[in-house]
């Protein structure tokens, strides 16, 4: 195998610019991919059942998604990994195939759907006009 050696100044000076150039170009790049990946707060609306599952790309913005990613919420049950349980305010971390912390953020849980009254006395829906038999 051949060593490259540089000879004069000026070949010098090109290599070690080629270097610098190389350098910031690369660490640039590693950089705003880096960047580009974050987990925000996020709302979302449990279902009827009182639940929702959260999904990398849903807590990323659609960055940083992988098919190895996976969210795991802290809600007081790790059982359930990415699936909010109960209403409220929770950390929530988005991680790669080796379990390793990609980016965290925020969910608020909120449940968002109508109570149903029910009667023993009526066989319909209540309705305002009701009123009065309540």
């Amino acid at each position: 195998m051949k060593n490259l050696t540089f000879t004069n100044a000026k070949t010098k000076m090109w290599g070690f610019s080629l270097l610098i150039l190389s350098t910031l170009l690369l660490g640039s790049l590693s950089v705003s991919a880096q960047s580009s990946c974050g987990c925000t707060q996020i709302n979302v609306t449990l279902d009827a059942n009182c639940q929702f599952t959260l999904t990398p790309q849903q807590v990323s913005g659609g960055n940083c998604v992988d098919s190895t990613n996976h969210v795991i919420v802290q809600d007081g049950n790790p059982a359930n990994g990415a699936t909010l349980d109960c209403v409220g305010l929770f950390t929530y971390g988005l991680f790669d195939a080796n379990n390793k912390l990609v980016c965290w953020g925020k969910v608020l849980a909120e449940d968002k759907t109508a109570p149903v009254i029910t009667t023993k006395f009526l066989k319909r829906p209540l309705l305002c006009t009701d009123i009065s038999k309540v």
